[in-house]
């Protein structure tokens, strides 16, 4: 289920199933879908249409204006449709919406000066124009091609002693020296968590490791989500 389906939302327009969706400014608990790279996603629609297929008067929308519609959240793994315009995405593309709300794999379209755009969602697997492909929504994460890189990596922390905390180190190609690094890992093991993020070489990042219980400790492996900004 959405977790985002508590308080419903309402269409403030036609929305396309599996579409990026946004906020309507100063209007309370309404979505209508994204347009652009430069909308902000707060999540993707339902993945079912509103009428049943072959239903006389179905038009395979999620929503109509006025109407609920859920919607799945940061966190969520939910299916989005990629774009007609697309040459298609792969597993781990950061997914901007492009003008229909379907989802665009963010490393096929900036460019220095293209301006800022939002990322709302990373591909979980491969596929090709117009196909429903499974993403990790992640909500709202401004990209900006001049300053910003995004990074989705395969991470597998060791073991962290009971009521400590202690850095470790892992390769990132292509990880800027000097950046300023936010990270989300795939899950968080129960009584640990990230304590801190760091930059310590080109190609290098260090994770701080927090572990707040009396047992020894593995933070989550897994696809780490990794922004850098310059």
């Amino acid at each position: 289920m959405a977790s985002l389906a508590s308080p419903n939302y309402i269409a403030g327009g036609n929305i396309n199933i599996a579409s990026f969706v946004k906020l309507v400014f100063g209007t309370s608990y309404t979505v209508v879908q994204c347009l652009s790279a430069g909308d902000k996603p707060i999540g993707v629609a339902q993945q079912g249409s509103k009428q049943p297929p072959g239903v006389v008067g179905s038009d395979g929308l999620a929503a109509h204006l006025n109407e609920p519609v859920q919607v799945f959240g940061p966190g969520d793994v939910c299916r989005i449709q990629v774009s007609a315009s697309s040459t298609g995405v792969n597993a781990g593309d950061a997914l901007v919406s492009d003008s229909s709300g379907n989802g665009y794999a963010l490393s096929t379209s900036p460019t220095a000066g293209s301006g800022l755009q939002w990322i709302g969602a990373f591909a979980l697997a491969n596929g090709t124009a117009n196909q429903l492909i499974r993403a990790l929504v992640t909500g709202p994460v401004p990209f900006d091609a001049d300053t910003t890189q995004v990074f989705s990596v395969s991470l597998a922390p060791i073991n962290v002693l009971a009521n400590t905390s202690a850095e470790q180190t892992f390769a990132v190609t292509g990880l800027p020296a000097g950046a300023q690094v936010s990270v989300s890992p795939p899950s968080i093991t129960a009584g640990t968590g990230i304590v801190g993020a760091r930059v310590k070489a080109a190609g290098s990042l260090g994770l701080t490791f927090g572990n707040f219980t009396a047992a020894s400790l593995v933070p989550a492996n897994g696809v780490y989500l990794i922004t850098a900004v310059v």
